[in-house]
């Protein structure tokens, strides 16, 4: 996923992610053909996995950069967590379709669930917009920056042990600075030691 990601970023996420689909999709099928072909070599399936492994890493990354591209920050813990529950909803629908055909052959298993992969991918590539700025649309931000440097010469505590959650509550009820959670907060605290 590591390299995938950094692909990802330089080209067009629409067609990369298209590409990752596909390319699992004709890896599962020739899984599912080792049946067909009465393969018993455990070398052939290695090496399909392992390359089926690379396509399939391409998904995540294409996933949180168009999702990313579509939601602030505001909202992307949310919509992430509505998001992933496609891989539940999708593994009960692999299971249920996959087994409906397993009394034919297991190879069956592998070919019948990827054509629909197969079929989505081109959807995705049909209709998938990256983001709202390919369409015209703006996307109405509400990123919070934090300035550490005026946060520390307004507000400094005489000891360290002074800055404590506490006082970085009541610096965001009253409206000197207004962190959008945690992760800023702790960006905050950790920015004025490091200056102090």
């Amino acid at each position: 996923m590591y390299f995938a990601g950094h692909i990802g970023d330089n080209i067009d996420l629409r067609v990369f992610l298209t590409v990752g689909m596909l390319g699992s999709g004709v890896l599962v099928i020739i899984f599912g053909l080792g049946y067909f072909l009465d393969v018993h070599w455990l070398g052939f399936f290695l090496i399909v996995q392992i390359l089926c492994g690379l396509f399939q890493s391409i998904g995540w990354p294409c996933v949180v950069a168009v999702v990313g591209n579509w939601f602030g920050k505001a909202k992307r813990g949310l919509i992430m967590g509505v998001w992933n529950s496609n891989t539940s909803v999708g593994n009960i629908i692999g299971s249920l379709v996959a087994s409906s055909v397993l009394g034919f052959g297991w190879g069956w298993s592998f070919l019948l669930p990827r054509i629909f992969i197969l079929v989505v991918a081109v959807l995705v590539y049909m209709f998938l917009v990256v983001s709202p700025d390919h369409i015209g649309l703006e996307l109405d931000s509400k990123e919070i920056e934090m300035n550490v440097e005026w946060v520390r010469k307004r507000v400094k505590p005489k000891k360290r042990e002074s800055w404590d959650l506490k006082r970085t509550r009541v610096l965001v009820q009253s409206g000197s600075c207004k962190p959008g959670g945690y992760q800023e907060w702790h960006r905050l605290h950790s920015a004025y030691f490091s200056l102090s």
